[in-house]
């Protein structure tokens, strides 16, 4: 396995939100997160949090990641219309980071809201055991995209681990001559609710480690795989991100390039 090293310059100014995101439906706020006791079924309660700066709360339950009431969490989501069903304005998509900054544990009773009710996720990795039906090709070059939490290089459950099972499933049916990992960190940053997040550029190095690893042990051949780092990743645009729409949550990412040549 080859290592490359990319010298990015990060000189480049912080960004807030209303230069990095067109959109004017998206919010990035910190907070801490508010749990409400819904009783609509299993998993059917709903997590909130207040913009310190609006004061408007937010229903963030639809984060892949969910909050710890413990700690106080990085949001950033696009308001939607949908129905108040927790006692906030609806975010969707959303991602929450969960930070190291505590708070204090806070629940509210239902008081009438009906919560969500649980869906099963569509994103969920399939066992072993279940059969797939076999990739057709002529195969192509292929680009494929793994999303971390902020600061993070854990592969998040139901979210990270499925983009990563999508992308091993291809690459072993296709058989690329070579593969390309390359572990990105946002040392740029960020300044959100006056708080400043810039990740360590270390992360980037163990972003792409933890996808080598996971890709060999799937049965991608050592000899094909190279990896490089990103300390100035670019966002990248809207619906290739994960969640369908958060550019800036984009940059915290593994780029997997498979070629043919």
């Amino acid at each position: 396995m080859r290592k490359i090293q990319i010298a990015v310059s990060g000189l480049l100014a912080l960004m807030t939100v209303s230069v990095v995101q067109a959109a004017t439906d998206i919010v990035e706020f910190v907070s801490c997160p508010v749990y409400r006791d819904a009783r609509a079924g299993k998993k059917s309660g709903c997590w909130l949090a207040d913009s310190p700066e609006s004061g408007i709360r937010f229903d963030i339950s639809a984060s892949p990641v969910k909050p710890d009431w413990n700690y106080a969490v990085l949001v950033q989501g696009q308001i939607t219309d949908n129905a108040d069903a927790c006692g906030g304005k609806v975010l969707n998509p959303v991602r929450v980071s969960v930070l190291s900054e505590p708070c204090p544990q806070y629940r509210l009773p239902a008081e009438r809201y009906p919560g969500n009710p649980f869906v099963r996720p569509a994103n969920i990795v399939k066992p072993l055991s279940v059969d797939r039906a076999p990739l057709k090709g002529p195969f192509e070059d292929k680009q494929f995209h793994v999303f971390f939490d902020y600061n993070k290089s854990f592969l998040t459950y139901q979210f990270g681990d499925y983009q990563l099972d999508q992308a091993a499933y291809w690459i072993l049916q296709a058989m690329p001559s070579r593969v390309v990992i390359t572990g990105f960190a946002d040392t740029r940053g960020i300044t959100v609710s006056g708080h400043e997040f810039r990740e360590k550029e270390q992360i980037a190095q163990d972003r792409a480690d933890i996808i080598v690893t996971s890709l060999l042990r799937l049965g991608v051949p050592e000899y094909a795989v190279a990896t490089q780092i990103n300390m100035a990743p670019e966002m990248l645009p809207g619906e290739t991100d994960g969640v369908s729409g958060l550019v800036t949550t984009s940059r915290w990412r593994v780029t997997i390039d498979a070629y043919f040549d």
